[in-house]
């Protein structure tokens, strides 16, 4: 039954062991708003028979609304809980810059971690593809002098750190030449030819005679038979 505040004109429901509501108790305004969601009409629930037919407790008068029950056989279920698959990370960058912003990550020093990057970034990069940190020797050639004797250093560049540590030993010199096509390894090479970098590659930690070409982005040097090759001026060690 509903039962509503001993106040005649209010439809609040009476407080737990009283026969007013609380803000009546204290001398509040009785509540004569039917649609309010404090009416006892909203905290009513019905009594219904074994034969799903409710018992009509109350009256329209004091603002309760005619209770409707579900019609045998088709009460209300169980909400069913969905547990959405884990998601993908959402990003608006092309497929090659989201590639290369991962690199990045795990090219950067993370201070407090073993190795300096935290154990969680493979898995939690892997839609990304395979990374691991970069560990870029970098080069001891200062300025861009005319001329310079020294090694071939192919890791003075973290993107091809990855591809001197893990794509070449692992998946060999053909995917290595398709891997110089991607704009992160291209980005590096600058004006330098894919052949000229496979060259340096195959030649890396070999000794020869570098000269300068135009600013000293680049620099070329001859082989072992006499055929000029350029490489870019990180790659000198």
């Amino acid at each position: 039954m509903v039962t509503t505040c001993a106040t005649p004109t209010c439809l609040r429901p009476p407080a737990d062991g009283m026969d007013m509501c609380k803000p009546c108790s204290v001398g509040g305004k009785p509540l004569t708003n039917p649609q309010s969601p404090h009416a006892a009409q909203h905290s009513f629930s019905p009594r219904v028979m074994k034969d799903g037919k409710p018992i009509k407790d109350g009256s329209v008068q004091m603002g309760v609304p005619t209770v409707r029950v579900p019609k045998p056989g088709t009460g209300t279920a169980t909400p069913k809980v969905t547990i959405s698959p884990k998601n993908q990370i959402k990003t608006s960058l092309s497929t090659q810059d989201s590639k290369k912003a991962v690199q990045m990550i795990f090219n950067s020093r993370w201070w407090g971690w073993q190795d300096g990057l935290p154990a969680q970034f493979p898995d939690l990069f892997a839609q990304f593809g395979k990374y691991h940190k970069a560990n870029v020797k970098t080069s001891s050639m200062v300025g861009t002098p005319d001329s310079h004797r020294s090694q071939i250093n192919m890791s003075g560049n973290a993107a091809y750190v990855t591809i001197m540590e893990l794509i070449l030993p692992v998946e060999g010199m053909r995917s290595v030449e398709r891997k110089l096509r991607n704009p992160i390894y291209a980005e590096a090479r600058g004006a330098v030819s894919i052949p000229d970098m496979l060259v340096a590659i195959e030649n890396d930690g070999k000794t020869y005679t570098f000269e300068k070409v135009g600013d000293g982005t680049i620099y070329k040097y001859e082989d072992d038979k006499g055929k000029e090759h350029q490489l870019p001026r990180w790659a000198i060690a």
